[in-house]
């Protein structure tokens, strides 16, 4: 009886570091957190401690808003909120560009148009070399650098800004051809395909308010 008691406690002394290795040993889940927002992981794609250090796979980060790409031994991990404040420059230098432009034509266009009821002389040379600006201005996006948000695809290029001012260009001409020959007709086609103009202009106003609105909902997300 008493070779079996001095057995139970050497057996008992041998098992207590065993198990206490074992305890220590238990992975515990190793929360990510980026920029305050803590990442979900699924099975089989969690953090790791190995040797005190934290291995955590690529693709978790796909959760935190980054591009994750591994090709030709290269992991390519891209922020995708700085691609969307990067829409957000692009988008103001087109509107900085040919919505300003667009506008002035048609301020001019109000001023020729005063002059005109006034029986004043008119110059067109400022709508003219307004019409040259903006027709480079129209093609000027830069969808090299736009990145794809919402129904709007890399390919996008606001087709609409050109259109509004092709149309404004021929309201235009209607306008001069009247301003030298003084006929009515020519005058009321200059009213109605300026308001076609106008009407499409409006479209690619909302249009670019939704990409604008999307891009900056992103680049905070």
């Amino acid at each position: 009886m008493k070779k079996i008691l001095i057995y139970v406690i050497i057996l008992s002394i041998l098992c207590i570091p065993v198990a206490a290795f074992a305890a220590s040993g238990v992975s515990q889940k190793i929360g990510i957190w980026v920029n305050n927002k803590e990442i979900k992981t699924t099975a089989g794609a969690e953090a790791t401690m190995i040797n005190n250090r934290v291995y955590v796979p690529a693709s978790i980060f796909r959760d935190a808003g980054f591009s994750v790409e591994y090709k030709k031994s290269k992991l390519t991990m891209i922020n995708k909120n700085l691609l969307y404040i990067r829409n957000l420059d692009v988008l103001n230098a087109f509107h900085y560009t040919f919505i300003n432009n667009f506008e002035k034509i048609d301020q001019e266009i109000s001023n020729i148009l005063g002059n005109l009821l006034l029986e004043k002389d008119v110059d067109t040379t400022k709508l003219s070399e307004l019409v040259k600006t903006v027709d480079l201005d129209s093609n000027s996006f830069d969808n090299a650098n736009f990145t794809p948000v919402g129904d709007y695809s890399s390919s996008f290029d606001f087709a609409s800004a050109s259109k509004s001012f092709n149309v404004y260009k021929e309201a235009i001409d209607l306008l001069k051809k009247y301003i030298e020959s003084g006929e009515k007709e020519q005058l009321e086609e200059f009213y109605a395909k300026r308001e076609t103009a106008l009407q499409y202009y409006a479209l690619f106003t909302e249009e670019f308010d939704q990409v604008f609105k999307r891009s900056s909902l992103n680049a905070i997300k």
